[in-house]
């Protein structure tokens, strides 16, 4: 038995252009222009959920097999559990642009709250 991923697909009935999935894919997995029908490559397509909020619902979800996949993405790590968290280029956008510290990106969402946590009992004297 083959290994299947899940990757998204645009339908062209739907698709009307508005150029949004392609603005926030950081995989660069969408291309098309603005007011054009858009694809998804399922070779770069990561499945993140980031193009899923289409004003039209041109996207869906599809189980493809494993093999499509022919780009490797680099993951950040987190320096705590060792859990893979966000990609390196997301880490780098959200440094660029938005201004958050690339210190924000060294830890998972879990382990981020419970040094959080931590850190509340710290100063209530817990």
């Amino acid at each position: 038995m083959t290994e299947k991923i899940t990757v998204y697909q645009v339908d062209h009935a739907l698709c009307i252009g508005c150029h949004r999935c392609f603005k926030v894919c950081t995989y660069q997995a969408v291309s098309g222009n603005p007011k054009e029908k858009h694809t998804i490559d399922p070779a770069r397509c990561m499945a993140c959920g980031a193009c899923f909020d289409c004003p039209k619902k041109a996207i869906s979800k599809v189980e493809v097999e494993a093999s499509v996949r022919t780009v490797e993405i680099a993951r950040v790590r987190c320096e705590c559990c060792g859990a893979l968290t966000i990609t390196t280029a997301q880490a780098d956008w959200g440094s660029r642009r938005k201004g958050v510290n690339a210190e924000a990106f060294k830890l998972c969402d879990e382990c981020k709250r419970r040094r959080m946590v931590g850190q509340a009992r710290q100063l209530m004297g817990c």
